[in-house]
């Protein structure tokens, strides 16, 4: 087995209002491992986001981590101060944030923008010249090198997003935690995008942690899929396994919401609404949308548990 690259041990991330507090991510544990992609899916508002900003400690008032540990390579980042962080952010782990689209410094020019992230962490070009380079990395997300020359107000919506991935290249991390890279994107430059995920795990060797709520986009490229709802992991399986055999109710009801041309199914959509996580129901959070909840399930919140060899769920209903 691959050795666990990061380790997410219970991590919990708060937002602070003049009440109490919505628990947004309420204890997740999950691991992504070397050299994988790891699909994390769930409807909005079920703390994705808030999850991966959480990892780097990238987070602002009233937003704060309420406890939890984040293992990168053995070391918890979350009791590092911020100068240690700072050398790990980007370097070794790259965000792709929800909205990188309009993340490029719109006064500086790709390259410059490029080199200026190279510069920070200190790393080494091993094409010899950065001009070279940069034209390597902008063909490698099948951008003209002209766009080097570009500001960001010159390019498309999909065009940035590459440019972003190109920056992210740049350092060669070791990790990449996209944000729904391919959100607001044709169909056309989704893939382009997804292949780009793909080449920088065979090419380079990162792993990604691939967040969205598109179960369908995750399938085409995900190594392992976790389920997230409500701010908490639900389900961890194989990408392949979890299509066959979903094994939590929600995950039975994400898939079936998903169009199918190979068996020509009518898409359900899930009823009911996702709870207030100012306030979460005392037991499992989807039971009141869920057709197989037992009595257990209202009283007792169930444990994330591996129920066999790589097959993670917290159910009671598919014990």
């Amino acid at each position: 087995m691959s050795p666990q690259l990061l380790e997410v041990n219970n991590l919990k991330v708060y937002h602070g209002t003049r009440t109490v507090p919505v628990r947004a991510v309420d204890g997740v544990s999950f691991a992504v491992k070397q050299g994988e992609i790891l699909g994390l899916a769930g409807e909005s508002g079920c703390g994705k986001s808030t999850l991966a900003t959480g990892i780097l400690k990238i987070i602002t008032p009233p937003t704060y981590i309420a406890g939890g540990e984040v293992l990168f390579r053995g070391k918890n980042l979350l009791t590092m101060s911020e100068k240690e962080i700072r050398s790990i952010r980007w370097r070794h782990i790259a965000l792709l944030p929800q909205a990188s689209m309009n993340a490029l410094n719109p006064v500086m020019k790709i390259h410059s923008q490029i080199k200026d992230g190279m510069r920070a962490h200190k790393v080494e070009n091993p094409e010899g010249k950065s001009e070279n380079y940069i034209e390597m990395l902008l063909r490698s997300v099948a951008l003209s090198p002209r766009v080097a020359k570009d500001y960001a107000c010159e390019l498309s919506g999909g065009m940035r997003q590459r440019a972003i991935i190109a920056m992210a290249l740049a350092v060669r991390p070791d990790l990449i935690i996209a944000d729904e890279p391919t959100s607001a994107l044709d169909v056309v430059v989704q893939r382009g995008v997804l292949e780009m995920l793909v080449d920088s795990k065979e090419k380079l060797g990162s792993s990604v942690l691939l967040i969205s709520h598109d179960i369908a986009i995750i399938s085409e490229v995900a190594d392992r899929l976790a389920i997230i709802y409500a701010g908490k992991i639900i389900e961890i399986q194989k990408i392949i396994d979890i299509f066959d055999e979903p094994l939590h109710p929600y995950t039975q009801g994400l898939i079936a919401s998903v169009p199918s041309l190979q068996k020509k199914r009518i898409p359900k959509s899930i009823p009911g609404l996702p709870p207030d996580l100012r306030n979460p129901p005392a037991g499992c959070r989807f039971y009141p949308r869920c057709q197989h909840a037992k009595d257990v399930c209202r009283k007792e919140e169930p444990e994330l548990e591996e129920i066999e060899p790589g097959k993670y769920v917290a159910c009671y209903s598919s014990s």
